[in-house]
């Protein structure tokens, strides 16, 4: 049995790639959780993070 990996994704202005990001890595075996880190994006990065952190909350956090 493999223990489960935490994934840290930064995700500064990352809009047009956050969501296929967090999908790629929730299609990986031995998932832990998914931490977004966003630093004060000027997009809608954390609009993003706040909509997959609710769609998927035993998965997902995000910090900004």
């Amino acid at each position: 049995m493999f223990p489960n990996i935490d994934v840290i994704i930064p995700c500064y202005n990352a809009e047009k790639t956050l969501i296929r990001a967090v999908e790629s890595v929730l299609n990986q075996p031995c998932l832990g959780k998914i931490w977004l880190i966003d630093d004060a994006s000027s997009d809608e990065t954390l609009a993003l993070a706040n909509q997959l952190s609710a769609q998927y909350p035993e998965r997902i956090l995000w910090n900004q």
